[in-house]
């Protein structure tokens, strides 16, 4: 949505912000359509998502827990994540220490699987609110492989975080 207020400079770019915002368009019309929309949603929050005002509903945080993802972990990962956004001195010393190509790519793996199991929390919690994007990933047996390897649920962190599996 925050592509949508770029002002492009080629035709191409043009088709392509065009494209997608009919895609939101057709998504919003899924998620208003969905029961759960109204029922997670007060008519406040709704006119806040509608008005693109994301963070005046759901702070990241609760989205993560929404999502079932495990409170300390995505603790971890934002504090993290956080650090790389604002220069933070760990994450700077990291950056700064990443001179060959391995562990550039070593740093950069950390990040996909980080990125693939927060995306199948997500993706999920749409699924459920849309038919039709169920429907494609029930039909995919790649993406459901995909899903069962990364989507790892809330209780399966816990031997990490819970002080009676530390040694």
């Amino acid at each position: 949505m925050k592509r949508q207020k770029i002002k492009t400079s080629t035709t191409t770019y043009d088709c392509q912000i065009a494209a997608e915002r009919q895609e939101i368009a057709d998504l919003w019309n899924q998620i208003k359509k969905s029961p759960l929309y109204e029922q997670k949603y007060s008519k406040a929050q709704r006119g806040q998502l509608e008005a693109e005002n994301w963070m005046g509903v759901n702070k990241a945080p609760i989205l993560a827990k929404e999502a079932g993802l495990h409170q300390n972990y995505f603790a971890n990962l934002y504090n993290s994540g956080s650090g790389y956004g604002h220069s933070g001195y760990i994450s700077a010393i990291q950056v700064s220490q990443a001179r060959t190509l391995e562990k550039q790519q070593e740093l950069a793996n950390v990040s996909l699987g980080v990125g693939l199991f927060i995306m199948t929390h997500f993706l999920l919690m749409f699924v459920e609110m849309s038919t039709d994007a169920k429907n494609v990933l029930e039909a995919d047996p790649d993406s459901n492989a995909l899903f069962s390897r990364w989507h790892i649920q809330e209780h399966e962190w816990e031997k990490l975080y819970s002080k009676q599996y530390r040694k």
